[in-house]
């Protein structure tokens, strides 16, 4: 079986890479850690969206000179990317891993593995902090493969440790290697079964949160019409669960940076869906998917934005027109 895997980058931000070093060219290129956490879903430094790239090489998907090469795809910045600004939650996120992520531009310097070697080096720097020192391997402590196998996944149990959940992580003989950090089994299945419980909504539950229905919410995670739209967890972390589709809270607050449903709109503004719909599609704001075919009206969060005075007029009137009781 042929494992996907999809790879998230800056078009803009390699480019300022070559600009640096032109000599280089491409082999300037280098791969930003904040483009393999999952909220990151714009670039902090030039504010486009991130361009997602799949590859069908586990191994080498995140060297990005090789993927360009075997994927014939183009990498280079479109004309008119597509613009958008981190949101509340990829903000908190870099927030919280600031001095670990970069997140402004800096020198290409000396790179390895197509990583600058000076962000590598803040990088584990940050995640051995808190590690403690062993000798030789102890029972109960596992390394990262193992640790994720089944149960999570590597850049979560990363995230875990970087933010101070994991208390007990070894690190063995002191080397300050991703391949030596050593994981209490007990500690990473503990946070596993918290997150798990209380990360995680019922598709019904989705439906209430994005001001939709339960028949949208089925399609828009399907796969169908250039989606899925809302990613759906993997099948390992529903394992025990009641049900057969769920989707995180971080799926979701990844959804709503990027689009909003007329259910929403409405709800924010105090609005019933109708009057919500004419005041946003009598400006020339369109749904971004089929709405007969979703059976519901979804649109760019951006767009709607743009129209906050006006629905804000509306809601205003709505209830100046109100009798004084």
């Amino acid at each position: 079986m042929v494992r996907w895997v999809s790879v998230r980058f800056c078009p803009r931000c390699l480019m300022a890479d070559e600009d640096k070093v032109p000599s280089l060219g491409r082999a300037a290129w280098r791969f930003r850690w904040s483009w393999l956490l999952k909220p990151v879903v714009a670039c902090p430094v030039h504010n486009i969206a991130l361009v997602t790239a799949p590859a069908k090489d586990p191994v080498n998907a995140f060297d990005l000179q090789k993927l360009s090469a075997q994927s014939h795809l183009d990498l280079a910045p479109q004309e008119n990317p597509e613009p958008l600004s981190p949101g509340s939650l990829q903000r908190y996120v870099l927030s919280r891993l600031s001095g670990h992520v970069p997140m402004t531009e800096g020198d290409v310097g000396l790179t390895r593995g197509n990583f600058n070697l000076d962000d590598l080096s803040d990088f584990l720097d940050g995640v051995c902090a808190d590690t403690q020192v062993i000798t030789d391997e102890a029972d109960g402590f596992v390394d990262l493969t193992h640790a994720a196998r089944g149960r999570s996944s590597t850049a979560e149990i990363i995230g875990w440790q970087v933010t101070g959940k994991l208390k007990e992580t070894g690190l063995l003989k002191g080397f300050k290697r991703l391949d030596h950090l050593r994981f209490r089994l007990s500690e990473i299945r503990q946070l596993v079964d918290v997150s798990r419980w209380h990360d995680l909504h019922r598709l019904t539950a989705v439906a209430q949160i994005l001001g939709t229905n339960l028949g949208a919410v089925k399609l828009l995670i399907s796969g169908k019409r250039g989606g899925a739209w809302l990613a759906a967890a993997l099948a390992k972390m529903t394992r025990g669960l009641p049900g057969s589709a769920y989707v995180s809270s971080t799926e979701i607050e990844c959804f709503k940076e990027r689009y909003t449903a007329l259910g929403l709109v409405g709800r924010s503004f105090c609005l019933n869906h109708r009057k919500a719909r004419t005041v946003v599609e009598a400006n020339g704001v369109e749904p971004v998917i089929d709405p007969d075919w979703l059976g519901a009206r979804v649109y760019l969060r951006a767009d709607v934005d743009a129209q906050a005075d006006n629905l804000f007029q509306v809601t205003a009137e709505k209830f100046a027109a109100r009798p004084e009781v």
